[in-house]
Order: C-alpha cells, then structure tokens, then sequence
C-alpha cells in the first residue's frame, strides 16, 4: 500500500477517530493516511513551491529594476541627443549669418572712420567753413556716440 499512488498522493484518508493503539500504529506504519499527516505533507511542497516563487519574484524584481534604469537612461540619451541637435542647428543658423554679420560690421567700422575724419574736419575748420559745408562738430560726436 505504501508504494501506491493513491497512498503517496494522500488519497486514502482514515475517517473517524481510531483507538489509541491503532493510532500509534498508523502514525508508525501508514502516516499518509491520517488527515493531520497528509495536510503537513501537502503543505511541505506547497511551502517549497512558494519559497521558489519568493526567489523568482525577487529576480523579477530586481531585472525590473534594471530595465527601469536602463530605460532612463535611454531617455536621458535621447533628450541629450535632442539637445545636441538643437544646439547643432543653431550653430549652423550662427554660422551662416556670421558672413553677413562681419559684412555690417565692416561696412559700420569704414562710416564710423569717415564721421570722425568728418569731426576732426569741422572741428578744425573755420566757422566760414563749417556753414558751407554743413559741419556740425556735435552732430558727429553724437553719431559717433551711437
């Protein structure tokens, strides 16, 4: 009976309650067939399988925990590559206006030289010549100013 199926399963189950004698005797020679027995039985491989479980789910957590950080990181790579071509379109947008830029600022340097060769002019000239020809010695100190 013990190398039964039935028996290792905790199917076959003593009802009522045996004499103390018999008791004895069947907690010796046939445990699986008290109720107490079979419950303890069943549990121990419910409690083995629950302790695996435990460990599985803290592997999980922990995989979970690292693909959470590499997800952020993912994130942090793309916003940073957001930002790096951002900041590559605005440097070519600098890049090219930098021509036109230098070209005005050229352009401001040669009017600036001829206002003050026109101040150094009205301001040596005689007020005879300051009236013909228009010079304003302020008015060139104020553009120059500007």
């Amino acid at each position: 009976m013990k190398d039964s199926p039935f028996y290792q399963e905790g199917r076959i189950v003593r009802l009522g309650k045996p004499q103390e004698e018999h008791l004895r005797r069947l907690e010796r020679e046939f445990p699986l067939v008290l109720p107490e027995m079979i419950a303890s039985k069943l549990a121990e491989s419910l409690v083995a399988e629950q302790n695996s479980l435990l460990r599985d789910q803290v592997n999980l957590d922990g995989t979970i925990k690292e693909l959470n950080e590499i997800s952020s990181s993912i994130e942090r790579f793309q916003s940073l590559e957001a930002e790096t071509n951002e900041l590559r379109t605005a440097i070519e947008g600098l890049n090219e206006s930098l021509p036109k830029m230098q070209s005005e600022l050229e352009s401001l340097r040669q009017k600036q030289a001829v206002t003050r060769t026109k101040l150094v002019e009205a301001q040596n000239a005689g007020t005879l010549k300051r009236i013909l020809k228009l010079y304003n010695p302020q008015k060139f100190r104020n553009k120059l100013i500007s």
